[in-house]
């Protein structure tokens, strides 16, 4: 049968695995799974899937396909809640017991199946929701958890940033400018995801021009982290956007030396990694913030599960934190606000 003959909803709804089976193996299928940046050629092409890959792709969606005929389902009146029943769901096969699907299997599936929503044009993508509700248990005896704040504990830190007057251009030689600066850098790394290594290199002419939903694009660059970072734009978000923009103002009102956004002092500088560490353990404290970690790590992760959970495309989210591989971001599917998950 045609290979067109797949891409209707009619094949797909009555034959999925036949239509999987088709599509798994087209370049389509593969641009789903393509990380592309501005940077990229528009016309490069991926090398095929390998044909034993495509098979374990179709072995894997045919699991689904069974499990869908025996719920009453197809593939378009799936929701969230019906993929984590799925990935619940013991299938057993030859003979064998049941078992649980790993983690590492979980996500395998959310991101195969991903790629076929997104190919019927399903909106909200069941897959990219139901991702938020898979858990990762943590190996005993390996890696330190990762903190990621709540929604809650969001509003609890921005509430708790370094208490400062307003600036009164008469007073311009009170010390209460860094208070004003840390407030800025601090609403900068939760609200833009930036690393401490970032944020204390970034440049003035690195933060762009508000958009219209009220986010700002902000460039890191090499040059800003001592070339040890990629070339990557992320968002700074509404909710941080003014303590930024009201920082950028005085620093220009000051006429600070240099390029740096945040120096350490009135002449110019860089500020170092250790104090910008201690000003967000404080800010954690002075939140009432409890977490195994207390370092900007924590503010990058809450960033980047904020993303996610707001709809972002896994490669979206990858490109505002500047990660090579897709895998790095995909942890974060893993985590729920206000939990732990290992490095």
């Amino acid at each position: 049968m045609a290979q067109d003959l797949f891409e209707t909803h009619y094949f797909w709804k009555t034959a999925p695995v036949e239509a999987f089976s088709a599509f798994v193996k087209t370049e389509d299928y593969l641009k789903l799974s393509r990380r592309t940046t501005s940077r990229e050629k528009e016309d490069e092409t991926s090398r095929p899937l390998r044909d034993s890959s495509a098979q374990v792709y179709i072995h894997m969606f045919s699991r689904f396909a069974r499990w869908m005929a025996r719920e009453n389902l197809d593939v378009f009146s799936i929701t969230a809640a019906h993929l984590r029943a799925f990935l619940e769901y013991r299938e057993s096969e030859e003979g064998k017991p049941p078992r649980a699907l790993t983690s590492s299997i979980r996500v395998r599936y959310l991101r195969m199946l991903e790629r076929v929503f997104a190919h019927l044009q399903l909106q909200p993508n069941p897959a990219r929701h139901a991702a938020f509700d898979v858990y990762r248990t943590p190996a005993a005896g390996r890696d330190k958890p990762k903190a990621v704040l709540s929604p809650a504990q969001h509003a609890e830190f921005m509430r708790a940033l370094p208490s400062a007057p307003p600036l009164v251009e008469e007073d311009m030689d009170n010390p209460s400018w860094k208070r004003r600066r840390d407030r800025a850098m601090l609403a900068m790394m939760l609200g833009a995801g930036l690393k401490v290594s970032e944020v204390i290199g970034i440049r003035t002419a690195s933060v762009g021009v508000m958009d219209t939903t009220g986010s700002i694009p902000v460039t890191i660059t090499p040059r800003s982290v001592g070339g040890s970072a990629k070339h990557h734009e992320t968002q700074l978000r509404p909710f941080a956007a003014r303590e930024v923009t009201a920082w950028i103002a005085e620093r220009k009102m000051r006429n600070i030396p240099g390029e740096l956004l945040f120096p350490a002092s009135l002449q110019g500088g860089l500020l170092n990694k250790a104090t910008v560490y201690r000003y967000v353990k404080e800010t954690l404290a002075r939140a009432g913030i409890d977490v195994h970690r207390k370092g900007g790590r924590t503010l990058r992760n809450s960033f980047a599960v904020r993303e996610l959970e707001s709809g972002g495309s896994v490669e979206l989210v990858g490109q505002f934190l500047g990660h090579k591989k897709r895998k790095s971001t995909e942890k974060y599917l893993l985590q729920k606000p206000g939990t732990t998950l290992p490095d």
